[in-house]
């Protein structure tokens, strides 16, 4: 699938799903810059809950500018924050307004130890979006603190997670991906319904937030996607934070193949 037609179908499922109508309750921008056409102008504009500025000249000072660098988790190697991870690679969009660290974060699934509780803890993670099927879950189950709240969303609405029959070559993959990635952003009304939701809990829930499924990069990484092209950040931006994934799971992915030599 090339580039043009990965972004007419986040086009085709940003215009056809749910979360259209809060596009002006959107989610994350601050810092300085002049005023976004992405910021609030809903009758909802003077909550307090809504984290979209208005006045970026008063905002320079934002604590999540200068947010230490997001840790990394022993147990969900993809784990980071949509914002970017650190002060270096804090995203703007195209008005140069940057999003705010520490709201919002993604992740493969969770099965978290001690230490990553912990974490989870200092960074006050409070709901939790899982993705997956329900053989998924059985599978790969999540560890999180008790007092988590947990929001399961099946984005695929099927059963079952395993590939079809007939997968037996790398090119089958790669037609099944393509296949069912298109059918699922661009053509399915029920995927489209579920990606809605999940995205206007993300806008309209408090508190720190983080979505994951299994392998952290298909339906986690259109969630994402579609969230920073709706804050108005760069195409080319977006595709590169979706490639990320190649590099943070690089040494899982590599001991994967070696084993299996």
């Amino acid at each position: 699938m090339d580039v043009s037609t990965k972004q007419s179908l986040l086009v085709s499922c940003l215009k056809k799903s749910l979360f259209i109508p809060f596009l002006v309750g959107t989610i994350i921008l601050t810092g300085c810059g002049e005023e976004s056409s992405y910021s609030n102008s809903s009758s909802n504009a003077n909550n307090s809950n809504n984290t979209v500025v208005d006045n970026p000249e008063n905002t320079t000072d934002d604590p999540s500018l200068y947010l230490a660098d997001t840790p990394k988790v022993e147990t969900a190697d993809n784990f980071r924050d949509i914002a970017g991870n650190s002060m270096s690679t804090n995203y703007a969009n195209v008005d140069g307004l940057k999003l705010r660290r520490g709201v919002i974060y993604r992740s493969n699934y969770l099965p978290l130890n001690e230490t990553d509780l912990e974490t989870f803890k200092t960074l006050e993670i409070k709901t939790v979006y899982d993705l997956r099927t329900n053989s998924e879950r059985e599978k790969s189950p999540d560890i999180l603190s008790p007092d988590t709240n947990i929001m399961m969303v099946n984005i695929a609405g099927s059963k079952e997670s395993d590939l079809p029959k007939g997968i037996a070559t790398a090119e089958d993959m790669i037609n099944f991906f393509n296949s069912s990635m298109a059918n699922m952003a661009a053509h399915d009304k029920g995927t489209q319904l579920r990606f809605g939701v999940v995205i206007n809990s993300l806008i309209y829930t408090d508190g720190v937030q983080l979505y994951h499924c299994t392998a952290r990069k298909d339906r986690t990484g259109w969630v994402t996607a579609v969230i920073q092209l709706l804050v108005g950040m760069k195409y080319d931006d977006v595709l590169q934070d979706y490639l990320l994934t190649n590099a943070y799971t690089a040494d899982r992915v590599n001991a994967t193949f070696r084993s299996s030599d």
